[in-house]
C-alpha cells in the first residue's frame, strides 16, 4: 500500500535519527534501504559505490530477494542506469527498461530477475560522486517526479553516512598506521641494544682471529660477521622509518 505525500516526508524525516544510532555504517545503511523500501512501496533498493581502482560500480548494501547475488556483479562505468546517473551526476527514471538505450540487463539475467521499472539519483557529497541509490519495480504504476523529489531527500541522508564511513576509516588506518611506526621504532630500539653488544663482541674476536691458527673458526665468522652487518643496516632503516619528520613541500607540474 503507497503511502501519502505527508506521511512519505514524515518517515524519511525520521531516517535522520538513525543517522547517529552508532558507527556501524552499513548497519545504518541497510535499516534505511529497509525503511525506503516501505516509503517507496518498492521490491528492492541498492546502494552502489564506486571502485577507485576500476572505476566500476560495485553493490555495497542491497535489499530484496536477489541480495546475495548481487555482491559478486559490477556495472562497468557507465553501463546501464545507475552507470549512466553516476557517470552525469544526474537522476533518471525509467518506466520502460526495455525500451531504453540507458538500461542494461545485464543484472536481471545474472539474477533471474526481471526490473519493470528503475529510478536512481546520483550520492553526492560536497559536489565529489559517491555512488548511486536505486529503487526497482514500484509495486503499484510508475515512478514519478515526487517519487524522485523524495528519494533525493534519502540519498543525502546516505551520502553523509557513505562519507561518515570513509572518515572513519581513513581515521583508523591513521592511527594503525601510527601504532606500527611506535612498534617498530620499539623494536628496533631494542634490537639495537642486542646488536651493540654482538658488534663490540666482533670487534674483539676480529681484533685477535688473525692469530689463531683455526680453519673452522675463520669459516664460521665468515658467515657471522656479513649477517651482523645486515641486522644493523635493517634496524637502522626501521629506526629511519618511525621517525618524525615534517612534509618536504615541492612544487610540481601537474
Amino acid at each position: 500500500m503507497s503511502l501519502q505525500r505527508e506521511e512519505k516526508l514524515e518517515k524519511i524525516i525520521q531516517l535522520n535519527a538513525i543517522l547517529n544510532r552508532s558507527n556501524n555504517f552499513e548497519k545504518i545503511l541497510q535499516i534505511i534501504l529497509n525503511k525506503t523500501v516501505t516509503i517507496f512501496d518498492v521490491e528492492a533498493t541498492s546502494i552502489l559505490i564506486k571502485d577507485d581502482q576500476t572505476d566500476n560500480l560495485n553493490f555495497y548494501v542491497v535489499t530484496g530477494e536477489k541480495k546475495d547475488q548481487l555482491s559478486s556483479i559490477q556495472l562497468n562505468k557507465g553501463e546501464g542506469v545507475c552507470g549512466q546517473v553516476f557517470q552525469s551526476g544526474k537522476p533518471l527514471i525509467e518506466n520502460n527498461p526495455k525500451g531504453s538505450k540507458v538500461f542494461s540487463d545485464k543484472v536481471d539475467k545474472a539474477t533471474d530477475f526481471k526490473t519493470r521499472n528503475i529510478i536512481a539519483v546520483p550520492l553526492v557529497v560536497d559536489s565529489k560522486r559517491l555512488g548511486v541509490l536505486e529503487l526497482v519495480n514500484k509495486v503499484e504504476g510508475d515512478f514519478t517526479e515526487v517519487d524522485l523529489e523524495f528519494l533525493e531527500f534519502v540519498a543525502t541522508q546516505v551520502s553523509i553516512t557513505l562519507e561518515r564511513a570513509k572518515a572513519t576509516e581513513e581515521k583508523i588506518k591513521s592511527e594503525r598506521l601510527a601504532s606500527i611506526g611506535e612498534t617498530v621504532a620499539g623494536l628496533s630500539h631494542c634490537i639495537k641494544n642486542i646488536l651493540n653488544g654482538l658488534q663490540g663482541g666482533a670487534a674483539i674476536i676480529e681484533r685477535h682471529i688473525g692469530s689463531v691458527d683455526n680453519k673452522k673458526i675463520n669459516t664460521g665468522w665468515k658467515i657471522v660477521k656479513p649477517n651482523i652487518d645486515r641486522i644493523s643496516d635493517m634496524v637502522l632503516s626501521m629506526l629511519e622509518y618511525s621517525k618524525e619528520r615534517e612534509p618536504d613541500y615541492r612544487q610540481t607540474d601537474i
